[in-house]
């Protein structure tokens, strides 16, 4: 039998850009706990945005049965700038 994702109380979104690799994965949380439910790596350099690889991810993620998730965890290799993160060593940012 399948993993019963309704055993989580949230499932979060989590991503760690760097200049190399841009990590995403789905993680489940159930009181102290958490789960890594799926993860996927993209090349950042790859990418024309933050928002390209995420939502190829959920895309991949919804149709093959996983939850949607219901919060968003990001962090990038750069400065805050003004409530984004400007990374350092792609062409894009995180907002």
């Amino acid at each position: 039998m399948g993993i019963q994702f309704s055993r989580y109380d949230t499932v979060i979104l989590a991503a760690d850009v760097g200049g190399t690799n841009t990590s995403i994965a789905l993680v489940g949380k159930q009181g102290d706990r958490y789960d890594k439910i799926i993860e996927r790596r993209y090349g950042t350099q790859d990418e024309s945005s933050f928002e390209a690889p995420v939502s190829r991810f959920l895309a991949e993620a919804l149709e093959t049965g996983h939850p949607y998730p219901r919060l968003l965890c990001a962090s990038g290799a750069g400065p805050v700038i003004g409530g984004s993160i400007a990374l350092t060593n792609a062409p894009w940012g995180i907002d």
